[in-house]
């Protein structure tokens, strides 16, 4: 397999790392994907929780990122181990 149809077969999952790394870091720093649903669907938030209430949006967020970040890796890494077969 030459370099130029690797990098083809790579592209689309390096790609879809890159973006799920960046929503993971915007999710774990600013809490935006919650906000953004707390603007349609207000919460009411607990005085005793220091967390925000919608905040276990973007621990979802998170947790659906790490996997998809995860997959596409084991994507690259199998059109790896396939070219050295």
């Amino acid at each position: 397999m030459n370099s130029d149809i690797m990098i083809k077969k790579i592209k689309t999952p390096l790609s879809i790392s890159i973006v799920s790394a960046i929503i993971f870091y915007f999710s774990k720093t600013e809490l935006i994907i919650g906000k953004f649903i707390n603007l349609f669907f207000s919460c009411e938030q607990p005085p005793q929780n220091s967390m925000p209430c919608f905040g276990i949006w973007d621990i979802y967020t998170m947790v659906l990122m790490t996997g998809i970040f995860l997959f596409s890796l084991l994507w690259i890494i199998i059109v790896f181990v396939k070219k050295h077969e």
